[in-house]
């Protein structure tokens, strides 16, 4: 998993948790524990003077197993954690001298969009007409897109089967992808876009999504493919239901795994 996340080049962190060995456990732990906050608060004992207070109070009622478990988790933390090191310097080092090599393309029908992320910086969202202090930032996203992207950082080279309005955005965003071979560009459109609405808390309040350049994600773009070759096909639930109804039918000439996603409570359903 640590190596996926990196190859992905995600940022987020990795909680691994490491049990007390079993021959350590103090299996009274939990209720000296809870006897000893008890008779702290009746002792009138406050702040900073609880947790010596009940580390000693447990250490006492348990005839010192309580020390020797965490001795031990300690000293199983160190293994563990040597261990997972060693895992991953392997997996590493083979990355290196062996680059992953497809065999197969996946094949992803979807949407692909620019995000703007609108944050307010006030602890209330009034409706009120006025401007507020915020914070916008802009992404390229769509379902289909990141699931793309996704696949491509893992070295599998997807194909991404999408569409744009001919603009500035859609120009971008076709060069931030690793293939737009089958991204078709129309006239008269606007690259899709969705603006979510976030509290101060960065907790999502609403969105608003400019979708409608994905209608011409036809059959017809479909029907000239080849899937016969194809291990995975991904559609989400941006595309028209002819289009969805027309990748299930190639799917059960050449019977690859199809993959749905469904993007949205109402797009879903």
């Amino acid at each position: 998993m640590m190596k996926v996340r990196d190859d992905l080049k995600l940022n987020s962190g990795m909680l691994v948790g490491v049990p007390i060995p079993l021959e350590h456990e103090a299996l009274d732990a939990e209720k000296s524990i809870l006897n000893s906050v008890k008779e702290a608060a009746e002792l009138g004992i406050k702040g900073r003077e609880v947790t010596p207070f009940v580390l000693s109070k447990v250490s006492q009622l348990t005839q010192g197993d309580t020390l020797k478990a965490n001795l031990a988790l300690i000293k199983n933390n160190a293994i563990i954690g040597s261990e997972i090191a060693k895992e991953y310097s392997i997996l590493s080092s083979k990355s290196t001298e062996m680059p992953l090599t497809p065999i197969h393309t996946p094949i992803v029908v979807g949407g692909a969009a620019v995000d703007l992320i609108a944050q307010f910086l006030e602890p209330k969202l009034p409706l009120d007409g006025a401007t507020h202090k915020g914070k916008i930032d802009m992404h390229f996203g769509g379902v289909g897109r990141n699931i793309a992207q996704g696949l491509a950082q893992l070295n599998l080279s997807p194909v991404f089967v999408s569409s744009v309005g001919k603009d500035n955005l859609g120009a971008s965003l076709k060069q931030d992808l690793e293939d737009d071979t089958h991204v078709s560009t129309f006239d008269n459109k606007s690259t899709a876009t969705y603006c979510v609405i976030t509290n101060d808390k960065g907790d999502v309040q609403s969105g608003i999504g400019d979708m409608n350049v994905h209608n011409d994600i036809s059959p017809e773009l479909i029907r000239e493919m080849d899937f016969s070759s194809c291990p995975l096909v991904v559609m989400d639930g941006n595309i028209p239901v002819s289009t969805m109804n027309e990748i299930k039918n190639k799917c059960l000439e050449s019977n690859p795994v199809l993959l749905f996603e469904p993007t949205d409570v109402h797009k879903s359903s």
